[in-house]
């Protein structure tokens, strides 16, 4: 798309925020399009088709653009920011701990915590109170995750300490992603010594966490990564890399599962006709008992309403990557080296592929509507090898989380709230969520 010389579209991405700029340039330019940043050419993809060729069909010739470097400084070098041989490695270790019978077999588990969360939610609650669902749904998460994956307990101070650390450290990596000469992390300026200070409160609780899972009879994940071996029978990780897995772990997956439960709590506090649609559907395949992983696939709608809420606020809203080798996409011809976004956030409301895009439908998930689709029309977890790899362990927290909210609560929105995304590591608002929570009725 044209923009000033130098400046490229720095200054309608100032003036217009990241997410309008895209949606209108997508319309005025397709979807694929040339976005300059100072005198760098960023490559967007909005079309599930060019979505399939670089992350299935052609994904040898892409790797993980540059960005995600700014993302060490957050992550360190685990899975998600790590590229060729030391990721294959990482995830080949890892994976057997995400298979989908493991993670079915945590279902118990994660019934019983998200139970014992939400009775302590009912235990505190006014009536009509409003709570921030943002810090709630990262509690309840951290729980999770905690128990489920590591087998230890973390608190709600550790959890207000990886808000505020990953909040701060999201801000500092957007913020630098499109400066025209961002200054490198390890110059001493004000705003780096920040963020260093923020990922060192991230790295106290992936201290706690690897201190936990050394000691004996421990079988968490974490466990297995200390004990792995490689095949010279030498460790396959040393501690720093260990801390670095722990930290993507807590971090990407806390944000990212908490992000789509706290906008589908949103969507139902908007939707009153849908929360009460799926409370009937739990009703009757439950009642008052705590759902069990049997259960869920006999409640279809929860699932659309759970794939509809992450279709208009994907986890994962965009994928960075690199071309190797020159290439073609769509007919446009993309050179080597150049970095690509694909935006599920723009596939996800693409209106060639959506009835009323923008709006919160559900029955865009019916199975007659599904099939009708491509398959990468839809990618809330991303597609290709590198697709999330917890992106079960996600869908069946939040399928347990929503059947067990609805049995207990009611939810609305207070008045003149509107919830507005801000495209950081997800599309949560920096400033929380606020919605307002009683006791159901009966």
């Amino acid at each position: 798309m044209p923009g000033l010389p130098i400046l490229g579209s720095a200054l309608a991405l100032r003036r217009q925020g990241l997410l309008p700029l895209l949606r209108a340039s997508q319309k005025a330019h397709g979807d694929i399009f040339r976005l300059r940043i100072g005198t760098k050419d960023n490559y967007v993809v909005a079309n599930p088709e060019a979505a399939a060729h670089i992350l299935q069909l052609n994904a040898k010739n892409y790797t993980k653009s540059r960005s995600y470097q700014r993302l060490v400084i957050m992550l360190g070098k685990g899975m998600f920011t790590t590229e060729g041989e030391l990721w294959r490695r990482q995830r080949g270790t890892v994976q057997p701990f995400f298979q989908r019978q493991v993670i079915n077999d945590l279902a118990s588990t994660m019934s019983k915590l998200i139970d014992l969360r939400m009775s302590r939610w009912q235990a505190s609650l006014s009536q009509g109170q409003d709570i921030d669902v943002k810090f709630e749904c990262r509690a309840l998460n951290l729980d999770l995750i905690s128990a489920s994956i590591f087998g230890m307990d973390l608190t709600d101070e550790d959890s207000r300490t990886l808000g505020r650390a990953t909040n701060a450290l999201s801000d500092f990596v957007e913020r630098n992603r499109w400066k025209l000469l961002p200054v490198p992390s390890e110059v001493p300026t004000p705003r780096n010594i920040i963020a260093r200070y923020n990922r060192w409160c991230v790295d106290r609780v992936a201290d706690r966490v690897s201190s936990s899972e050394r000691a004996p009879g421990n079988r968490g994940l974490i466990a297995m990564l200390i004990a792995a071996r490689d095949e010279k029978g030498e460790l396959a990780f040393n501690a720093a890399e260990v801390r670095d897995q722990i930290t993507t772990l807590l971090v990407a997956g806390y944000e990212t599962t908490a992000a789509a439960l706290s906008w589908t709590m949103y969507h139902l506090a908007k939707h009153p006709e849908v929360t009460a649609r799926i409370r009937t559907e739990v009703d009757r395949m439950v009642g008052q008992r705590v759902p069990v992983l049997g259960d869920l696939n006999k409640m279809p709608y929860l699932a659309m309403v759970l794939n509809e809420s992450m279709r208009l606020f994907p986890p994962a809203w965009v994928l960075g990557r690199r071309s190797i080798e020159a290439d073609t996409l769509g007919g446009y011809s993309i050179p080597a080296d150049a970095p690509i976004g694909i935006y599920p956030y723009m596939i996800h409301r693409h209106p060639d592929f959506w009835s009323r895009p923008d709006e919160f439908n559900p029955e865009n998930f019916r199975p007659s509507a599904v099939a009708a689709r491509p398959k990468l029309a839809f990618l809330p977890f991303g597609a290709g090898n590198r697709i999330c790899i917890g992106n079960h362990l996600a869908m069946l927290e939040l399928q347990l989380c929503l059947a067990m909210f609805v049995q207990r609560f009611e939810i609305s929105v207070p008045a003149d709230y509107e919830a507005q995304p801000h495209p950081y590591i997800t599309l949560m608002p920096p400033e929380g969520m606020p919605l307002r929570l009683r006791k159901r009725a009966g």
